[in-house]
């Protein structure tokens, strides 16, 4: 939906996969009039994605995200590989495993996302996709690895980002 609540896109795939080793959250959606993309100029995807690697961990990966609500910022890989328990909106927790957390570049860190920024995507500072934004805790943002899910031998490997 967009701010007035028209419908831009509809759902092409996507899971909630309550089973404990996959713990995958993704949705897939194509927009019904292409037209209607947003092209923010401080946000272009430069490349298909990449894995998110303990490198990304030790050396802080800087990163941007730009949220539904939250906007465009700026933050940095904290962990590489974690599992999160999110907290829905209808109340029920879910554990996700296999994501990575971003935490703000400023002093102290912190959440950098807000609630509604869920499915925004994370980039690295070249531009290329990493993963998208499932949730937060106040400490941190979580988001799912498109490694997990577009690489070879994944679910949704016939997938690509269109640059």
């Amino acid at each position: 939906y967009d701010t007035d609540r028209k419908i831009l896109g509809i759902l092409e795939e996507g899971f909630l996969s309550h089973d404990t080793e996959i713990g995958i959250d993704l949705g897939i959606a194509r927009f019904l009039d292409p037209k209607l993309a947003i092209i923010n100029e401080d946000f272009l995807i430069n490349g298909q994605h990449r894995a998110v690697t303990a490198f990304d961990s030790l050396i802080s990966t800087p990163v941007k995200v730009f949220g539904r609500v939250s906007l465009l910022r700026e933050a940095r890989v904290f962990h590489d590989k974690i599992n999160a328990r999110i907290k829905y909106p209808d109340g029920t927790m879910h554990l996700l495993n296999d994501v990575f957390s971003i935490v703000s570049r400023g002093p102290g860190g912190g959440q950098v996302t807000a609630r509604g920024d869920s499915g925004a995507v994370v980039l690295d500072e070249n531009g290329v996709p990493l993963g998208m934004i499932i949730g937060g805790n106040g400490n941190f943002s979580y988001a799912m690895k498109f490694s997990n899910v577009f690489d070879a031998n994944k679910p949704f490997s016939e997938y690509f980002f269109k640059i």
